[in-house]
């Protein structure tokens, strides 16, 4: 399927939507002759607040996400964590400091070493860049090689198009097409020129050939019969159950559909409009699943709105009785299970609401702590006053 300066251009619109966590859903497609396809992975990403999570955690993650080959949701979770991490690490920083300057040393002399969470921690987070910038380099390498085998496939271009005619030279360039579209990305800034040779020699080639006109239409039968597969493709993505993966094959489609190559003047937009009724089909399932995600997350926004208002009667809870405290923290602990039940919220709400349940979970549990604390106390002033008073029997004894 030949192209030529002529290949018609493919535009969508952007409807610029965002799920319930700020993620962008692009109903765009870039079909410009130099840019890789994008898909709908934002889907995916799902808000997680990490705020209440101790350094021990956090670490883990880190290990976790130095496994991750996924880099733009590495990327993300590293936003949230590391500046979370790096806050309890200077805290604890400080608290050393304080220590060591209590037990008599110079500020000069404090060396903070760290334990082994923070090990963990920066070790996996030294992985995670290095194994970035191996990627990056490798993708550069990558295009470097593809400007190599395309440079080399102009010039392989050059020499038949410049020929005489003969039985199977057609066939030759056929298979030069098949192989350049092969070939992926190659470096931005040569990417223009190299398209721009490509298609010179593409235009030099059919008008060296006696058959032009014959050629060209055939190959543009050829063309709209592939478009016309394509069409029937897309049509069938509307009955796709999982919106993600109907989306990133209407991507593929796009991408294939724009690469074909002009289709006969008559028939050009009537097959473009058949492709783009069959893509708005799937784009109105895909805003029904978000409208419809949006509700799911007001309602578990309201429920988890509930729950943090019923918590906070825990907060500045009081007694003297362990059995009160204890049936307390039974149904603290209780409230925390239906909150972990409910899904997620909209990210523009999740942060305060989030704040305020653990804020009074935190406070019910530290002013447990205080009383058994005290209680504990208490009982060790009775019993050295007992031992006292039976060192003193035995001595009137004696």
């Amino acid at each position: 399927m030949g192209t030529d300066k002529h290949d018609e251009q493919v535009h969508t619109s952007n409807a610029g939507l965002t799920d319930s966590h700020g993620n962008t859903l692009h109903s765009e497609i870039d079909l410009g002759d130099h840019h890789e396809e994008t898909t709908d992975d934002s889907l995916e990403e799902v808000h997680v607040d990490y705020s209440h999570h101790t350094k021990q955690q956090l670490a883990a993650l880190m290990k976790d996400l130095a496994k991750d080959e996924n880099f733009k949701h590495v990327d993300t979770v590293l936003r949230e964590i590391k500046p979370l991490y790096d806050d309890m690490r200077e805290k604890e920083k400080a608290e050393a400091l304080v220590r060591f300057i209590g037990a008599g040393g110079v500020n000069e002399d404090f060396e903070y070493k760290g334990d082994e969470s923070d090990m963990i921690f920066d070790a996996n987070f030294k992985l995670i860049r290095d194994r970035r910038t191996q990627f990056i380099r490798q993708q550069e390498e990558r295009k470097g090689d593809n400007l190599k085998r395309k440079e080399d496939l102009l010039e392989r271009i050059r020499v038949l198009a410049d020929q005489d005619s003969s039985d199977n030279q057609f066939e030759q360039f056929k298979e030069l097409q098949k192989e350049w579209k092969s070939i992926g990305p190659v470096p931005g800034p040569q990417a223009k020129t190299l398209w721009a040779n490509y298609h010179a020699l593409v235009d030099r080639f059919y008008d060296n050939q006696s058959i032009y006109f014959e050629l060209k239409e055939l190959d543009r039968r050829r063309n709209l019969e592939a478009k016309a597969e394509l069409c029937l493709r897309a049509e069938k993505l509307a009955d796709v159950p999982i919106i993600k993966d109907a989306i990133r094959e209407l991507n593929e489609l796009h991408h294939e559909f724009k690469h074909v190559g002009p289709v006969p003047k008559d028939d050009k937009e009537a097959i473009w409009q058949r492709f783009k009724k069959a893509s708005d089909a799937v784009y109105a399932k895909r805003d029904a699943y978000l409208q419809n995600l949006q509700q799911e997350l007001n309602v578990n926004l309201d429920e988890k709105a509930r729950l943090s208002d019923e918590v906070q009667e825990f907060a500045n809870y009081q007694s003297d009785r362990i059995k009160e405290w204890n049936q307390k923290t039974k149904e603290i602990l209780d409230i925390q299970k239906r909150w972990e039940i409910v899904g997620g919220l909209p990210r523009a709400k999740a942060k305060e609401v989030n704040r305020k349940f653990w804020s009074a979970f935190k406070a019910f549990f530290n002013n447990k702590n205080t009383f058994f604390k005290k209680l504990d106390e208490e009982r060790d002033r009775n019993l050295q006053l007992k031992n006292e008073l039976v060192q003193k029997a035995l001595a009137l004894k004696e």
